[in-house]
């Protein structure tokens, strides 16, 4: 299966402040999922391809377009690309990767973590807030997700849209300037914070316990 998306995000070191965590979900509709592992291949230098496994789903993802700058507020400025993702649920597939020796080395990060989620669907231009069971076939998700690698904590808020790929940059960044505009957002969302997993991964040095550089 094939999934296009039109992506911003940023990541934060240490652990997700309450106050970050308060202004997300005060006033909204959300859902919050268990918590996961996933596991992440690092590739040096592999800053445009994702690969994962993620509950039984091997998952490959490629960057279509080089980061853009967006500014969504005067507080909120950062890289936006596009990229498409294919996924499968074959076994065999898993079973492969798991009997190779790069499963049991150092190149693949095992990453925990808890998620919130308020979804938006789309309705002409401006994004509309939808109920969270709908059908995701188009439209952006807002995201908050604290994350740890062993005892290393970091926390990351994207927006992810979904749809026809000559649609969802529009979506993304009418969305991305909707989120924001209701009242600032408690940490200051810039450039040098913003990159996709794929490129916050190749800031695990390959040194003792994998710590981030």
């Amino acid at each position: 299966m094939y999934l296009f998306s039109s992506e911003m995000r940023w990541f934060f070191h240490g652990e997700l402040p309450d106050e970050v965590l308060d202004w997300f979900c005060e006033g909204h509709e959300y859902t919050q999922s268990s918590p996961r592992e996933d596991q992440y291949l690092k590739l040096p230098d592999g800053d445009t391809v994702g690969v994962k496994m993620r509950e039984g789903r091997f998952e490959i993802k490629v960057r279509r377009t080089d980061p853009r700058p967006i500014a969504l507020s005067n507080a909120v400025i950062g890289y936006a690309d596009d990229w498409v993702k294919w996924s499968s649920r074959d076994l065999g597939i898993d079973r492969l990767i798991r009997r190779t020796d790069a499963w049991e080395s150092h190149e693949w990060i095992t990453v925990r973590k808890e998620r919130w989620l308020r979804w938006y669907g789309v309705s002409e231009v401006r994004p509309t807030s939808e109920p969270i069971t709908m059908s995701r076939a188009s439209g952006c998700g807002f995201e908050l997700t604290a994350v740890r690698v062993d005892d290393d904590h970091w926390w990351t808020v994207s927006l992810e849209a979904l749809g026809l790929p000559d649609e969802i940059p529009k979506v993304l960044q009418s969305t991305g300037s909707q989120v924001f505009s209701v009242r600032p957002f408690p940490q200051h969302l810039d450039r040098d914070t913003s990159f996709a997993y794929p490129k916050w991964l190749t800031r695990f040095a390959e040194v003792e316990g994998g710590r981030p550089r």
